[in-house]
């Protein structure tokens, strides 16, 4: 087994078990919501999550507002020419 199956086997794994975590969440959200307390369990953290992806996708929209994602290479590009010039300007050994 090669280091890339062992990490995809593992990252699918994280996956898995998040998924499953984050649906037992959800079902306990929706439990509390349809109880007669309603948002007392839950409330604070609906707000929580949902100012988070608030936040998240307002920053993503301002990214393709700013053309961040028109040349998505061009950041690789301008590195390695940085890295060209500092290396030109290391002696030679």
């Amino acid at each position: 087994m090669t280091w890339r199956r062992i990490v995809l086997s593992f990252f699918l794994l994280a996956m898995g078990v998040a998924g499953v975590g984050f649906s037992v969440k959800i079902v306990e959200f929706a439990d509390d919501l349809t109880a007669a307390r309603g948002l007392q369990f839950a409330g604070a953290h609906l707000l929580t999550y949902g100012l988070i992806a608030t936040g998240f996708l307002l920053l993503l929209f301002l990214c393709f507002l700013r053309g961040h994602f028109k040349d998505v290479e061009e950041p690789k590009h301008d590195l390695l020419d940085k890295e060209r010039a500092y290396d030109a300007r290391l002696p030679r050994v």
